[in-house]
């Protein structure tokens, strides 16, 4: 059944409030006079372990640029359907086929710049704007426990290696700790704002190098192109 406009619209917001778009003022101001994505858009980002900066491009079309090898590139604004998202990077491509759907966001993740190493994670969604949203996508070699750093809560539980999760929680100062296979992968910091979205990425070739990171979501600029 086809959602109602006023649905498609509340479906948006949540979309919007996952990807973090638009949530803190700072970001609101640098947006002032930018159109609004349209109610039905999808969301599209890459994480690649590339060695080196990598562009994204869509269906032929240049989209995004000198993204950093292992960070998060921002989520691409798209129509929902089928697309073609190539990254390209030291003069090699990988051409991921995607499929998307009306104001849901996805996560193409990329351990290696080889097409059968690529996995498509659709994204978990938070409506609550008093809560944040925290994602962890693990492109290690072994499976990862989050906890926080003291050990006490653990945050998410065997995250296997080239996959990702999502869990809605209450916006504070975390610091957070990875671990697998006996070795302490990663640490980090995360200071969160009510309705914001985070990601932690974990990265590397065998558990005694597994680095941990984590990011606030980012949108690339919209102008209704």
């Amino acid at each position: 059944m086809t959602p109602s406009p006023i649905r498609r619209l509340a479906l948006a917001a949540v979309a919007l409030a996952a990807v973090g778009l638009g949530l803190p003022a700072q970001a609101q101001q640098t947006r002032l006079y930018d159109p609004q994505p349209p109610a039905n858009a999808a969301y599209v980002r890459v994480i690649a372990v590339t060695g080196g900066d990598y562009d994204v491009w869509v269906d032929q079309k240049a989209r995004l640029t000198k993204v950093a090898s292992g960070t998060p590139s921002p989520y691409m604004v798209l129509p929902p359907g089928s697309q073609q998202v190539e990254v390209r990077a030291g003069g090699q491509q990988v051409s991921v086929p995607v499929t998307t759907q009306a104001s849901r966001s996805f996560t193409i993740l990329l351990p290696e710049l080889k097409a059968d190493k690529a996995t498509v994670v659709s994204d978990k969604t938070n409506s609550n704007r008093l809560k944040a949203l925290i994602m962890a996508y693990n492109l290690g070699p072994v499976a990862a426990d989050v906890a926080t750093a003291d050990g006490q809560t653990s945050i998410f539980k065997a995250l296997a290696p080239n996959a990702g999760n999502g869990l809605v929680v209450n916006p504070i100062v975390l610091d957070y700790k990875a671990s697998g296979d006996g070795h302490t992968l990663g640490s980090g910091r995360m200071e969160m704002a009510p309705g914001g979205a985070y990601t932690i990425v974990l990265t590397g070739t065998q558990a005694a190098n597994v680095k941990a990171a984590s990011y606030a979501n980012s949108v690339e600029r919209y102008t209704g192109n």
